[in-house]
């Protein structure tokens, strides 16, 4: 039997912007408030009802959820010498240090991981981290698209119901009417606006192990590989230094590190399975969150940067499936800034 597959880019916008969230709110949305839950269902002729009673196969509109909070605010830090203050008594061993050098980026819709590459402050993570990818804006589209064609049947009801019949309920359901109408139409804007700030994004927000986020401008996108080159001026950093010496053996252990969900400073282990396509594959657990982090070995070296992952569940939360690193081989080949001192 053959067994589709789905590949699962484990990008860093596992959550929408803000924005989008609650300019969305229409579709999944209901009426707000502490006006209860609405139900929508078909009668016996075919058509659409609207209830606050959960009538049997009804589908309940459930209460919009409030956007998501802003970046916290950057923390002052006076102590340039991040290295040493991460791991004063340079004590930590090697996969140890390899998490301090590991960092979550935050951009306009959601976030993902880098690593410190250089000591003078250089991060490499994926291009699809700061950049979204091709499809973002389409996948965004079609959203939208859904969401107008349901304003459009509520707004349909509206015309051919009496307010007779329920006269609450009709007035709830206009009054939502014309919210969502207006969230509509400023999502639209929005979404605009949202578009040309993730293309011309030049800084980022990135967070340390310990919670201290700083800026990190962006160096350099690879027009090749998903990667980009992103430096954190002025600081003295810890890295990761790469796997130059030998190649991975087959079922090497491997470990990968990352903010995945959004949760900072994670780290999964499995097994270095082979080379697929030019990518290393391995079965440690790869999230969305953790792209653009680092694959190291079990002496602290890095050998690749986390970007996809490939499952036969369509849910890319669910641990099953592999996980593929661009070989760091590659991200040094792409960025001369990398090759200097190597």
């Amino acid at each position: 039997m053959t067994h589709s597959t789905r590949v699962t880019i484990s990008r860093q916008h596992s959550r929408p912007a803000a924005v989008i969230l609650a300019a969305l709110t229409l579709w999944f949305g209901g009426v707000g408030g502490a006006c209860g839950e609405v139900y929508k269902s078909l009668d016996a002729d075919g058509r659409w009802q609207f209830t606050d009673r959960p009538p049997p196969g009804s589908v309940p509109l459930p209460a919009a959820q409030p956007a998501a909070a802003s970046h916290a605010p950057e923390v002052a830090v006076v102590d340039r010498d991040l290295a040493a203050r991460l791991d004063p008594q340079q004590t930590a061993t090697p996969i140890a240090h390899c998490r301090l050098a590991a960092v979550k980026i935050e951009t306009w819709i959601g976030s993902g991981s880098g690593f410190f590459v250089t000591g003078d402050g250089l991060i490499l993570t994926n291009r699809h981290v700061v950049r979204p990818p091709k499809d973002w804006r389409k996948q965004v589209d079609q959203r939208m698209e859904k969401a107008g064609e349901l304003l459009a049947e509520v707004q349909r009801q509206l015309v051919t119901h009496s307010r007779r019949g329920n006269p609450a309920m009709y007035d709830r359901i206009a009054k939502w009417e014309q919210e969502a109408s207006a969230r509509y139409g400023e999502a639209r804007h929005e979404l605009d606006r949202l578009n040309s700030r993730l293309a011309s994004a030049n800084s980022f927000k990135i967070e340390l192990k310990d919670g201290t986020k700083l800026t990190a401008e962006l160096v350099g996108l690879s027009e090749r590989q998903d990667l980009a080159l992103l430096r954190l001026k002025g600081y003295n950093t810890p890295f990761i230094a790469p796997l130059n010496e030998r190649g991975l053996r087959d079922a090497e252990k491997v470990y990968v590190i990352g903010s995945p969900l959004g949760k900072l400073d994670q780290i999964s282990s499995g097994d270095y399975t082979g080379d697929v396509q030019g990518l290393l594959a391995t079965n440690a657990k790869v999230q969305p969150g953790n792209s653009g982090g680092p694959m190291v070995t079990e002496d602290g070296k890095v050998v690749g940067i986390v970007t996809i992952k490939l499952s036969a569940n369509a849910d890319p939360e669910v641990d099953s499936g592999l996980g593929f690193a661009i070989p760091i081989k590659t991200a040094l080949e792409e960025f001369s800034e990398l090759r200097k001192g190597q």
